[in-house]
C-alpha cells in the first residue's frame, strides 16, 4: 500500500509512448494526479492520471508480461513509497521502466497514452456552487414534447423536474397543469402548436397571480419561478399570457 506520509510534491511519473524518440510524444505526470491501477487484460496495465485541462481523464497503457499483473502494481507502489523524483513508467525509445515484467523496447505499443478529452459528465443531485460559473459553450436544458389535456378535469400534468415543457393544444387538448416546485427552480412552458383554435391554460398548484395562464398562440412561452412563499411567480413580463 502507499505510504500516507510519503511526499508526493514536485514528483513525477515520466511516459514515452514512441519507439523512434522522445520529440513530441513524452509526458510527465505529476503522481498526486495518479487515481487508480487497474487490469484491462493478463498483459494490460491501465494507470488512471487526473488532467486538470480538460473534462476527464488521461489513461496510460503499459503493456506487461501476461499474469504480471500484481507484480506489476507493487513495482509502481513501491516506486511511490521510494523518494525518486522522476519515475519512469515506460520508455518505449529506451526500454526502461520501474516496472520489472514492462514489455518494452522497440515492441509496438508496450506504451500508451490515451489523453482525456473535454465532455459531458453526469451529476446525480444537486450541484452548490460558491461564486462564479462560466460556461465557454452552449448550455442544454432537459425539456418534455407534450399534448395538453381534455380540459380541467383531464389536464396534462407536467413534469416539474424538467426545464422545459413544448405543448400542442388541439381538439379535445387544451389544459396542463404544473405542480409544486423547489424555491428558486425556473419552468419555461412553451405553447408550440396550436390547432383548431383551441388556447393552452395552464393550471399552477399554487399561483402568485391568480389561478390560470392562457395563450391564444403558437410560438408563445412563459418563464415562471418557484418563490420562498411556495408558489410560482411570472419571471419577467407575462408577455401575450393572460392571467386568469
Amino acid at each position: 500500500m502507499i505510504d500516507t506520509n510519503t511526499n508526493l510534491s514536485n514528483r513525477f511519473f515520466y511516459v514515452n509512448p514512441s519507439a523512434s524518440d522522445e520529440s513530441g510524444h513524452a509526458r510527465m505526470f505529476p503522481m498526486s494526479r495518479l487515481i487508480s491501477m487497474s487490469l484491462s487484460s493478463t498483459t494490460d496495465l491501465i494507470i488512471t492520471f487526473d488532467d486538470a485541462g480538460v473534462g476527464d481523464h488521461t489513461l496510460v497503457t503499459v503493456v506487461i508480461t501476461a499474469g504480471k499483473g500484481r507484480e506489476a502494481i507493487k513495482d509502481v507502489i513501491d516506486a511511490i513509497n521510494s523518494h525518486q523524483k522522476v519515475v519512469v513508467l515506460g520508455d518505449q525509445f529506451t526500454g526502461d521502466s520501474i516496472i520489472s515484467d514492462y514489455v518494452g523496447g522497440n515492441i509496438a505499443y508496450s506504451v500508451t497514452i490515451t489523453p482525456g478529452t473535454a465532455g459531458t459528465f453526469t451529476l446525480n443531485g444537486p450541484l452548490s456552487v460558491s461564486g462564479y460559473a462560466h460556461f465557454n459553450s452552449k448550455i442544454f436544458y432537459n425539456y418534455e414534447a407534450v399534448d395538453a389535456g381534455n380540459g380541467g378535469g383531464s389536464a396534462t400534468a407536467l413534469n416539474p423536474n424538467l426545464t422545459i415543457s413544448f405543448v400542442d393544444t388541439a381538439t379535445s387538448k387544451s389544459h396542463v397543469s404544473l405542480a409544486n416546485g423547489t424555491v428558486g427552480q425556473i419552468k419555461h412552458i412553451i405553447h408550440k402548436t396550436l390547432s383548431n383554435s383551441v388556447d393552452l391554460v395552464i393550471t399552477p398548484a399554487s399561483f402568485a397571480a391568480g389561478a390560470t395562464l392562457t395563450s391564444d398562440s403558437a410560438g408563445r412561452g412563459i418563464a415562471l419561478i418557484f418563490g420562498p412563499d411556495n408558489k410560482w411567480h411570472v419571471l419577467g413580463d407575462v408577455g401575450e399570457f393572460v392571467i386568469g
